[in-house]
């Protein structure tokens, strides 16, 4: 089965990824400024609780949001390759690379008949040479999207992993309220860290 690709709906997803996006970087950018805000606020207060949720906040909560814009960043510098590549593809409901191609053979076989005629139609062999001309631009369009898309995401998809292991480690600080401890799993049956 071969590709198949719709132009038009490969633009409006590009762009109504790109406004998600944005909205979400807007949101981080927001985030960012009350977290600073706070710790200026809170610079004065001391003792370890304090300390602890100032060292939080500068050492997992402020580089997540960085790395988090990272992502945004590299989702966003995909996005606009992807919609790029697209504007080279025909403008065309839909390309179905096995539907050119059966076309092509198509119109191949209708040559190859008219020219074994006693007296072929050349007027219509020149037209079917161009809807084969036509058909494998398309392909050729279609084959060089494939060739520039492949890849584009992957720095997004590599910081992405990041961002989802760091979520699993978060996850495996669990605050027990009976004994005040925080519990690490860490592949034995737990390390306890008093606060």
């Amino acid at each position: 089965m071969g590709v198949k690709i719709y132009p038009y709906r490969v633009k409006e997803k590009a762009k109504s990824m790109n406004m998600k996006l944005e909205t979400l970087k807007e949101g981080i950018a927001v985030e960012k400024e009350a977290q600073s805000w706070l710790s200026q606020k809170f610079l004065t207060l001391t003792g370890s609780a304090w300390d602890s949720a100032r060292s939080y906040v500068s050492e997992v909560q402020l580089p997540l949001l960085a790395t988090t814009v990272s992502w945004i960043e590299a989702e966003m510098a995909g996005n606009k390759a992807y919609q790029a590549a697209a504007e080279r593809l025909p403008q065309v409901d839909c390309l179905d690379e096995d539907q050119l191609k059966r076309n092509i053979r198509e119109w191949q076989k209708e040559i190859w008949y008219e020219q074994s005629e006693e007296d072929p139609d050349y007027d219509f062999i020149r037209r079917l040479q161009g809807y084969i001309r036509d058909a494998q631009a398309k392909l050729d369009a279609m084959s060089n999207f494939v060739r520039v898309t492949g890849g584009i995401y992957d720095r997004a998809g590599d910081i992405n992993r990041i961002l989802n292991n760091a979520d699993m480690e978060l996850n495996k600080v669990q605050y027990d309220q009976k004994i005040h401890d925080l519990e690490f799993f860490i592949g034995r049956p737990y390390m306890a860290l008093s606060i």
